[in-house]
């Protein structure tokens, strides 16, 4: 298993890939995210990432490709 996980802005592409109805990614987890499409999801990440001034990428992308 090849694993690649680093730290991004993130961007609403990323999770529209992730929702995507080709089978080709999965979502895990929401843990309590609300949001439908990937411009909602981002801003609610953006609220909360928005308490800490010192970071700027603040989001990880884990890709796991057996």
């Amino acid at each position: 298993m090849v694993s690649l996980a680093k730290a991004t802005k993130g961007s609403t592409q990323a999770i529209d890939y992730i929702m995507n109805d080709k089978g080709q990614a999965f979502e895990l987890d929401r843990n309590l995210v609300m949001g439908e499409n990937g411009q909602d999801i981002l801003s609610e990440f953006r609220e909360v990432q928005s308490l800490n001034t010192r970071c700027e990428n603040n989001t990880y992308s884990i890709v796991l490709s057996p």
